[in-house]
């Protein structure tokens, strides 16, 4: 069984990626291979203003008045964003959807390492565990030489194409026009650009026919293709308008069907959906994600089906929205090991026939199936779910999101998972969500799932509103808890009080005197009312007992949506002169007779503080503190 990567935008201008290599098995290599070329390269030197001045020098000289992107003619401009993004949590995903093919990704990084040797004299000079090269290649960062290995001529040309491509990603945001645009920027860049067929895959609906031809065309030594088929809704278009779109888009991609990997679609009409329905089942075994889209219109009462006879295909990846129905023949769910659903139905009126074959065919994926997410789900009342529950004995991945209570409760009854690693849960605001006054032990979702998964080692809790009391029972039982993230859940103080003082002797060797004693990564989001001496004392007290006894210390600390009036300096200064990685965005709160209106307050503003920048407190000239960037 394969560990997941973890992308992370760890810098302001870095975009960098990280394997673990733990429990890869044959890909172990591969994963710290990754890890070298991807990370060293890209931390050694800000390309993104090469990025800029390439797509200004482009687009001065492209002209104006194409404007048109459905023109077969049309040239789209080089789009870099001009302001930079704050570092994102951690996405979590597995080699093979990082990359289509194993083999080709192999490939790219055996050609990544070789340019990485040619540039810097050899690869053992950039491995992520070699101390002398960490240390020249940060002197190299700061004194902002932009080289690498000493190499005084190295260039943002000079690495390797899918290096560039995350390159140009981070620069120009999700555009879809980022590939085609680059191509035309210079001759260097059109030679990388042309010569990597991996950025030439996707074949999009809404692109002219001239670009799919193209990228199908510069994509041809790929055994893989990524489908776009969705048409959202448009006003301009009609039913028939849309069904010949579908076909000729259906009869240009035919011939390359032997080559879909992914295929996404998502349709408001039935006769959409029918016709595409050809793409589907012309999509062979090769298909390893799959994501159906039906979104409820205001003049369909029940959402269309799709046939289930014609599909031949297994994905491994499968994203339903909508009701697309259930009829696919049952070895159609045997391989899916990743599986969200999506309830997004008008009318709020979900059946119990509905609810029930949803989990009869989660059944059929229960031995496979690692990664489960739920969202939006109704579960009225007066509906009653029966059934034996269902052990998902390789589940280790589960996401509960706007679930209701009812929903909850006939989650608890029906899933087993002996397995489950992380766990993330988005309540529904404003509802007590799935605690009652009731004993935990008896009536509550969350404490079920804890309580039968000691091994959980990551926790997501959005808007889950607790006491004091109840905070700390559930803190107690998460022995083996790394990764702990809560946002809004009007987290105060005194609800913390167990992550640094559960009631046992301070630096006792024998018993830590905190809940959670693995926790290493803490991050809290809107938190408004707390303050940041409490999160002084949670990290301050493990790390005198991790160094006096031993044990995990708080590598990184998150804190954002907090009140600039609950933040002190010099708690900010320590804590960051303590843990490996610190983020902190505070504003302002402008209270007119005592309510909080930041959509109107000229004095709120959201300030981030990371990377080497220093921003002021409310007072001019006055800093608030300097903090390192947190991968989280």
């Amino acid at each position: 069984m394969r560990s997941p990567l973890i992308l992370a935008q760890l810098k302001q201008e870095e975009l960098v990626l990280r394997g673990l290599a733990t429990g890869l098995g044959q890909p172990r290599g591969l994963a710290a291979l990754i890890n070298a070329a991807y990370s060293k390269i890209l931390a050694l030197a800000d390309h993104r203003a090469e990025v800029v001045k390439l797509a200004r020098d482009y687009n001065a000289r492209t002209p104006k008045d194409q404007v048109n992107d459905y023109d077969p003619d049309y040239v789209p401009p080089l789009i870099v964003r001009d302001f930079i993004p704050r570092a994102h949590d951690v996405i979590i995903t597995t080699i093979e959807e990082l990359e289509p093919l194993l083999d080709d990704f192999k490939s790219m990084l055996i050609k990544a390492k070789s340019r990485a040797s040619a540039l810097s004299g050899g690869w053992d000079a950039i491995q992520p565990d070699d101390a002398e090269s960490e240390t020249k290649s940060e002197e190299n960062t700061e004194e902002g030489t932009g080289t690498l290995g000493g190499d005084s001529t190295f260039t943002l040309l000079d690495v390797p194409a899918e290096v560039l491509w995350h390159i140009l990603i981070f620069a120009c945001g999700d555009d879809i026009n980022t590939t085609l645009a680059t191509s035309q920027v210079c001759q260097q860049l059109r030679q990388t650009v042309v010569s990597s067929p991996l950025l030439w895959t996707r074949i999009d609906i809404n692109f002219p026919v001239k670009r799919n031809i193209l990228h199908m065309e510069r994509s041809v030594d790929v055994p893989n293709l990524e489908v776009h088929a969705s048409l959202l809704p448009n006003y301009e278009m009609t039913v028939e308008e849309g069904v010949d779109r579908i076909e000729r888009f259906w009869s240009l991609i035919e011939p390359e069907a032997h080559r879909i990997r992914d295929l996404h679609m998502a349709f408001v009409h039935q006769e959409w959906l029918r016709a595409a329905m050809p793409i589907l089942a012309g999509s062979t075994h090769k298909l390893r994600f799959l994501d159906v889209g039906v979104h409820n219109d205001f003049s369909i009462r029940e959402l269309p089906a799709w046939d289930g006879s014609t599909v031949s295909c297994q994905p491994r990846i499968l994203r339903l929205r909508g009701r697309p129905g259930w009829d696919v023949q049952d070895r159609f769910w045997g391989r899916v090991e990743d599986f969200e659903y999506m309830d997004s139905r008008l009318d709020n009126s979900p059946s119990s026939e509905g609810l029930a074959v949803l989990f009869e065919r989660l059944g059929l994926m229960q031995h496979v199936l690692r990664s489960l997410q739920l969202s939006d789900l109704r579960f009225p009342r007066e509906i009653s779910i029966h059934g034996a529950p269902v052990a998902f004995t390789a589940l280790t991945h589960l996401k509960v999101i706007l679930v209701d209570d009812h929903g909850l409760q006939a989650l608890r009854k029906l899933l087993q998972t002996p397995r489950l690693e992380s766990l993330t849960i988005f309540f529904k605001r404003g509802r007590a969500a799935a605690w009652t006054d009731e004993p935990p032990e008896d009536n509550s979702f969350i404490f079920h799932i804890i309580s039968n998964n000691p091994q959980l080692v990551d926790l997501d809790l959005t808007d889950f509103q607790l006491n004091p009391s109840q905070w700390s029972l559930l803190f107690e039982r998460l022995p083996n808890i790394k990764r702990l993230r809560i946002a809004g859940s009007e987290l105060q103080d005194h609800a913390l009080i167990s992550l640094y003082n559960s009631g046992g002797h301070q630096l006792d060797p024998a018993m830590p005197a905190y809940a959670c004693p693995a926790l290493i990564h803490l991050i809290l989001e809107n938190a408004t009312y707390l303050r940041s001496d409490v999160v002084w004392d949670i990290v301050s007290v493990r790390h005198k007992y991790a160094t006096s006894y031993g044990g995990s210390k708080l590598q990184s600390v998150v804190m954002r949506g907090v009140d600039m009036d609950h933040v002190r300096e010099v708690d900010v200064r320590k804590i960051h002169s303590t843990v490996d990685h610190f983020v902190i965005e505070v504003f302002d709160v402008c209270t007119s007779e005592g309510s909080v209106d930041d959509s109107e307050s000229e004095d709120f503003s959201e300030v981030e503080v990371s990377g080497d920048e220093w921003f002021k407190h409310k007072e001019p000239g006055e800093p608030l503190a300097l903090v390192n960037p947190c991968p989280l």
